[in-house]
C-alpha cells in the first residue's frame, strides 16, 4: 500500500488531516493513528486494521500497483463520453442592459432570440438528450432576463415532452436587476433551482463597473431583487476579483450583504477576473495572488461566525465544453462549445437547424487531453483542477493553475472545521 499522490498531509491542533482530491475524503487521525499509518505503509507484513481498512476505502491509500493518474483520466472520460447528464448553455438574447468593462462578449450584442428560433431549441434539445439522462440547461446571456420569452417557449416545449429524458433542471447566471418576484416564481415554475448574481464589491465600487447602459448605478435594486428572489430560488452571489476590487471590497460588500439579512442567506463565491487570450492582463491577478484574496475573504467570513468553506471537490465533469453531448446555443441557433466562444463565428460547430458539426473546432475541445504532463503530474491538486481552463490552454499553450494550488492547505483546514 501507498499514499495516494493526491493525498494532502496537515496537521491541525495536533491531529493529522488527511484530505484526498480525487474523491474530497477527508479523515482526522490522532498522532498514534497516523503513525500506525506509516508504520503499515512501509510493512507489508503488518495487519490491515480496521482503520486502515477504512482509509483504503477512501482512497487515502491506494495499491501500490494503481496508476492513479490513468485511473483519473478514465473516470473524466468516462463522464465526458458516457454522460448521465446532458447541459445546454441558451442565450435567448445577447443583448445586456449593462455595461461592464470585463465583458469579454463586447460587440457581440446584436440579437434576441425569435419564438420560431426558440421553438426549433427546444426540438434540437429534445432530439439529442435520451430517456436515462438528465436535462440541464443554463440560462446565459447578454442578460438572459431580456429574452424571458423565448425562456417560457423553451421550458414549455421541454417540460411538455417529459418522456424525453430523465428528469429536468435549469439554473440561470443573470446580472439580478430584471429578477423581480414576480419574474422569480415564474423561473421556478420553469424548473431553475439556482440562480447566480454578480455583485463587485459596495455599492459605490459595484456601480461603477456593473452599471447600466445609461450609466446608473444598479447595487441598491439587486439587492432588493435577491432578497424577494429567495423566497423562490436559492442565490449565490458572484464576486469578480481583480487589482480593482480586492478583498477589501469584498469585505464591504459582505457589511451591505448583512445589513440586508443576506449574509448568512446567499452562498457566495470568489473569481478571478480572466484575459482567457494571455490570462496575463495587468489587472488581472495571477492565480497564486488571487489565492491570497481568497483565503483573506474567508478568514473574514469565519471572524463573523460564517465558514462557506466547502471541501473541495474534483472538477470532473465541470466544464462543459469538453464534455462530447454538452453544447452553448446563441439567439441565431448557432452551437458552441464554450461559452466564450459565443456569438464568434470561429467557435461555431453547427446550428440547431442543420446539426452538429464535427469540425475541427468540435474536435480540438472533445479530443481534449486533460493538464500538462510536464506541468501538472506531480501535483496533489491535480483532479481539482484537470490542467486548468481548456480554452486558456488551448489559446496560450499553457495549463492555468488554479488557486487551489497555492491555498489547498488553508483551504481544507477552514473546511474541515465545519465537520469537526
Amino acid at each position: 500500500m501507498k499514499l495516494s499522490q493526491y493525498t494532502i498531509v496537515e496537521e491541525v491542533d495536533n491531529e493529522i488531516l488527511l484530505y484526498n482530491s480525487v474523491y474530497s475524503a477527508i479523515v482526522l487521525l490522532t498522532q498514534s493513528e497516523f503513525h500506525d499509518l506509516q508504520s503499515f505503509i512501509n510493512n507489508d507484513n503488518l495487519e490491515k486494521t480496521e482503520l486502515f481498512s477504512y482509509l483504503e476505502n477512501q482512497n487515502i491509500i491506494v495499491s501500490d500497483e494503481i496508476d492513479e493518474e490513468a485511473r483519473l483520466v478514465s473516470v473524466a472520460n468516462e463522464k465526458r463520453y458516457n454522460p448521465s447528464q446532458v447541459t445546454f448553455t441558451i442565450a435567448p438574447t445577447m443583448n445586456c442592459n449593462f455595461s461592464c468593462f470585463y465583458c469579454y462578449e463586447q460587440g457581440f450584442r446584436q440579437h434576441t432570440m425569435t419564438t420560431e428560433t426558440a421553438k426549433k431549441t427546444a426540438e434540437f434539445i429534445l432530439k439529442n438528450v435520451l430517456p436515462h439522462q438528465s436535462l440541464k440547461v443554463i440560462w446565459y446571456g447578454g442578460e438572459p432576463l431580456m429574452g424571458l420569452n423565448s425562456i417560457k417557449v423553451i421550458s414549455e416545449i421541454i417540460m411538455k415532452n417529459e418522456k424525453k429524458y430523465k428528469n429536468f433542471n435549469a439554473e440561470i447566471v443573470s446580472n439580478g436587476y430584471l429578477l423581480t418576484e414576480k419574474v422569480a416564481q415564474l423561473l421556478k415554475s420553469y424548473h431553475v433551482n439556482y440562480a447566480q448574481i454578480t455583485l463587485d464589491g459596495d455599492q459605490i465600487n459595484h456601480d461603477s463597473r456593473r452599471c447600466l447602459t445609461n450609466g446608473k448605478g444598479t447595487f441598491a435594486r439587486i439587492l432588493q431583487n435577491i432578497v424577494k428572489t429567495l423566497k423562490y430560488i436559492p442565490v449565490t452571489v458572484r464576486v469578480n476579483i481583480d487589482r480593482e476590487n480586492n478583498h477589501e471590497d469584498v469585505i464591504r460588500l459582505m457589511n451591505s450583504l448583512d445589513n440586508f439579512n443576506l449574509l448568512k442567506k446567499v452562498g457566495f463565491y470568489l473569481a478571478p477576473v480572466e484575459d482567457f487570450d494571455t490570462y496575463k492582463t495587468p489587472t488581472c491577478y495571477t492565480s497564486q495572488e488571487f489565492s491570497k484574496e481568497e483565503i483573506m475573504v474567508y478568514k473574514s467570513l469565519l471572524e463573523r461566525g460564517i465558514n462557506i468553506v466547502a471541501i473541495p471537490r474534483t472538477t470532473i465533469g465541470f466544464c462543459e465544453a469538453i464534455n462530447r453531448d454538452d453544447y452553448v446555443i446563441d439567439p441565431n441557433g448557432f452551437l458552441y462549445k464554450c461559452w466564450v466562444h459565443i456569438g464568434k463565428t470561429i467557435g461555431r460547430v453547427g446550428d440547431i437547424y442543420t446539426g452538429i458539426q464535427l469540425n475541427s473546432v468540435h474536435k480540438t475541445f472533445t479530443e481534449y487531453k486533460f493538464f500538462s504532463k510536464a506541468k501538472c503530474s506531480s501535483c496533489k491538486v491535480q483532479p481539482l483542477c484537470l490542467g486548468g481552463c481548456p480554452l486558456i490552454r488551448m489559446n496560450t499553450g499553457e495549463s492555468k493553475c488554479v488557486s487551489y494550488k497555492y491555498n489547498i492547505e488553508e483551504h481544507i483546514k477552514m473546511a474541515s472545521a465545519r465537520l469537526i
